[in-house]
């Protein structure tokens, strides 16, 4: 029987990041890719996402209530609906839910175990503990749970105790736009749009506790002490002081000796149609984070020829292979030497990096696969 498939777009709401982005990416996909495919997303009213033609889209009424127990009735009204109304569809959850009242034809996307390692993100509300908790308990039960890397699939199996036959990895892919050629076209334009200089180092990732922002900075100011380098360009909104999940970015400034607008750079938001030609303008990412279920700016970056280092830990050896562009996080010394290199001679690009290797048609094609064979089988083979 054909696969017919409800996609859960609460996250669409936020669709230039994270998951949102990764939800968008993957009904853009399925769009270019499956488009004969009985598709059906059910997504917030107030979405500002523009939807492929073909795509069924259901909206849903923005709720009163605080966004920990909207986001949790999002969920179970898509459950519900898909439930009542569409009997014969697989329903895929982009991001761990609290809510599957059919398994058997339900898939989620676990994509880390933060809460676990970082259990500050679960905050003091009680509500939130026993929502991750149910998240947890859901992904055990689902038929399949997909992840997006191997670090991330032996985590899940040890913390949320997921069956390794039913969890499965499709690695995050390239949207067409995250090419050398279009990217290039478009860097003058970004790089004046934000006034940035000919030569600059990118962090691109978030401000939050584990992006080890502190480290960066830390090792930067020290190797700008030792030899010239590029300005830094830390992109995107930096939190002000007082969020206890965030790095102390702001603080972290302040005690360095580091020229604002000359050494180091803060454009701000970015939009997301610049991405491409901001990674494409800079000279190299750096990436410092000290645990990721990925690293998708690494890979984003690497996509519009922009060399990318970053630290040697969780997945992100997966996407940085080369042992000569990671670095440990123990201590800012361990970085300089590779950023004293990066100074003296630009890096090329990642030697073992290949676009193909992330080419959105295969990685799309495959979680068709994988929903396909989970909607037509009682159990999953076992994994290879």
């Amino acid at each position: 029987m054909p696969l017919k498939l409800i996609i859960n777009g609460r996250m669409l709401s936020q669709c230039d990041v994270g998951i949102g982005a990764y939800t968008a990416r993957l009904i853009e996909g399925l769009a270019r890719h499956a488009p004969s495919l009985d598709l059906i997303c059910m997504a917030p009213s107030t979405c500002n996402f523009t939807f492929p033609p073909g795509i069924q889209v259901l909206r849903q009424p923005k709720t009163c209530l605080p966004k920990l127990l909207a986001d949790a009735a999002f969920d179970w009204s898509v459950d519900r609906t898909a439930r009542r109304r569409f009997p014969h569809h697989f329903l895929l959850h982009p991001s761990p839910t609290p809510v599957a009242s059919r398994p058997n034809q339900t898939c989620v996307v676990v994509h880390d175990c933060i809460p676990v390692h970082y259990p500050i993100y679960l905050g003091k509300k009680i509500i939130r503990r026993l929502l991750s908790r149910r998240c947890d308990a859901v992904a055990r039960r689902c038929r399949l749970t997909l992840t997006v890397s191997d670090f991330s699939r032996q985590d899940i199996i040890r913390h949320l105790g997921v069956s390794p036959d039913h969890i499965r990895v499709v690695h995050h892919w390239l949207p067409p736009e995250y090419n050398p050629k279009t990217a290039r076209q478009q860097a003058e334009r970004v790089r004046k749009a934000y006034n940035l200089p000919p030569r600059f180092w990118l962090y691109v990732g978030g401000y939050d506790v584990r992006k080890n922002i502190e480290f960066l900075l830390q090792a930067y100011a020290l190797a700008k002490q030792r030899s010239p380098c590029p300005p830094l360009v830390l992109a995107g909104r930096i939190p002000p002081f007082g969020n206890e999940t965030c790095c102390h970015t702001n603080e972290s400034l302040r005690a360095l000796p580091l020229r604002e607008g000359q050494e180091l750079m803060r454009p701000g938001f970015i939009a997301a149609n610049d991405m491409p030609g901001l990674y494409a303008a800079a000279e190299l990412l750096i990436y410092p984070s000290l645990y990721e279920g990925f690293g998708l700016p690494m890979l984003e970056a690497m996509g519009c020829g922009c060399p990318a280092i970053s630290a040697n830990n969780t997945s992100l050896p997966e996407v940085i292979k080369d042992n000569d562009y990671r670095f440990e996080t123990q201590d800012p010394e361990s970085l300089i030497p590779l950023l004293a290199k990066a100074a003296l001679t630009p890096l090329p690009l990642n030697p073992s990096f290949s676009i193909q290797a992330f080419s959105e048609k295969t990685a799309v094609t495959h979680v068709l696969s994988l929903l396909q064979e989970a909607a037509s089988q009682t159990e999953l083979p076992a994994r290879d």
